[in-house]
């Protein structure tokens, strides 16, 4: 364990772009910490790109322009870290879940 403590706690790093971008390096850093990082990203299109990169990794999407879709994530993150044994129903409206493989609350979508 790092003087840090973040083994097992689990952060989330919003507006990875590609490999060279702030998000993944501080990604990369808290994961080497082990901590668990959870992604959240502004449109399908970056997700989509993002696919490969990211791999079995949480990822949401938020386009924090918009106030809804920021409560919307708040609610899927919180899900996540108070019920990692079941899957919750996925809201409705502007919250979209990743790609098919990803999870949603800690459970398989």
């Amino acid at each position: 364990m790092s003087f840090l403590a973040l083994e097992g706690k689990r952060f989330l790093v919003m507006g990875v772009a590609n490999r060279k971008s702030v998000a993944w390096a501080i990604t990369k850093s808290l994961e080497a910490e082990g901590a668990e990082v959870i992604h959240s990203v502004r449109s399908v299109a970056r997700l989509e790109s993002l696919q490969k990169l990211l791999g079995d990794r949480k990822a949401y999407i938020c386009d924090v322009e918009f106030p809804e879709q920021i409560t919307a994530l708040a609610a899927q993150v919180t899900r996540c870290t108070l019920a990692s044994s079941r899957t919750p129903d996925i809201p409705s409206g502007s919250l979209t879940p990743s790609w098919s493989s990803m999870m949603y609350s800690c459970g398989r979508i």
